[in-house]
């Protein structure tokens, strides 16, 4: 039979395919979308009952000169570096890029796989080359924010070291002043309240220290 023939037929087949359920799924959620063989000595499935879920058969299976190949008619064959694109041949392979295959090399191997006239199944250049230039947007975006951000941290730390300055001269230069009021204060003062200032000086130093 003929590959384009096959591929009708598999068409066909897979239209009448039914969809394969679990025994009882509706009952539970977490088995939906499952497939189980029925078991059971009484199922109506596994008796094939009319009106019951359909059974998987190897009589919904694809033929076996198409099994597995893409709807153009060519085997798909999953790459994941650009050194195997060379290998393939464009009349009988078509190409599917691996999930974990990064951006930059899906790139280079969708450019390869054009030079050699390939197909490529799971890709297209022009949506991956955009993504990369709103990714390479992004991080700049990202950079200048971080920039921003860190200059505004040294104006603030500047700032702050100013204000700190200032209050240190500010202080030093108040106590330099007490110092000044003192030395003239002590300069008006006679010797006998100079001798009275010194006792209530001492004295305060003794209270301190019992």
């Amino acid at each position: 039979m003929a590959i384009k023939e096959s591929l009708d037929l598999r068409k066909k087949i897979k239209g009448k395919k039914p969809e394969y359920k679990f025994p009882g799924s509706k009952k539970r959620v977490k088995n939906q979308g499952k497939w189980r063989k029925p078991k059971g000595h009484q199922s109506k499935i596994r008796r094939k009952f009319r009106g019951h879920i359909k059974m998987a058969q190897i009589g919904y299976s694809s033929p076996v000169d198409v099994r597995g190949f893409h709807s153009s008619g060519l085997a798909p064959v999953v790459v994941m570096n650009p050194a195997k694109v060379s290998q393939l041949d464009p009349n009988k392979n078509c190409v599917f890029i691996g999930s974990t295959v990064g951006l930059r090399k899906k790139i280079s191997i969708l450019e390869e796989a054009k030079k050699l006239e390939l197909l490529v199944v799971n890709a297209s250049l022009e949506e991956l080359k955009s993504r990369l230039d709103q990714k390479k947007k992004a991080k700049e975006e990202k950079k200048k924010k971080k920039k921003k951000t860190m200059e505004k941290i040294v104006e603030e730390k500047d700032k702050e070291d100013k204000e700190k300055k200032a209050k240190e001269q500010e202080k030093e230069e108040k106590q330099e002043k007490k110092k000044d009021d003192d030395a003239k204060k002590d300069e008006e003062l006679s010797p006998e309240e100079k001798e009275k200032q010194m006792r209530r000086e001492y004295e305060k130093l003794l209270t301190k220290r019992s």
